[in-house]
């Protein structure tokens, strides 16, 4: 992906988070950042529960497995292309 592209996926996955619950969006913002430094790898955020915990992802670039492994090591739930905030 270029920096552009990263950009603007980035910009869209903030709109995205601010759907769901401040603690939810901001674990889920904590794992896309940690993806981009252990990665690269990128995810596009989608169908956010609004005020919720739950949101869908597709990997844009990059490995599904290491998305499954950081999102284990941050606390956060992954099942089936979501990303579930437990006690948030």
């Amino acid at each position: 992906m270029t920096r552009n592209e990263i950009d603007q996926l980035f910009v869209q996955n903030v709109q995205v988070l601010n759907t769901l619950s401040l603690a939810s969006g901001s674990m889920v913002k904590a794992l896309i950042q940690e993806l981009e430094n252990n990665g690269p790898c990128y995810i596009r955020l989608h169908n956010a529960v609004t005020g919720g915990h739950c949101v869908d992802f597709n990997v844009v670039e990059g490995s599904g497995g290491l998305v499954k492994d950081m999102a284990e090591a941050l606390g956060l739930g992954l099942q089936a292309g979501t990303i579930e905030v437990p006690d948030a």
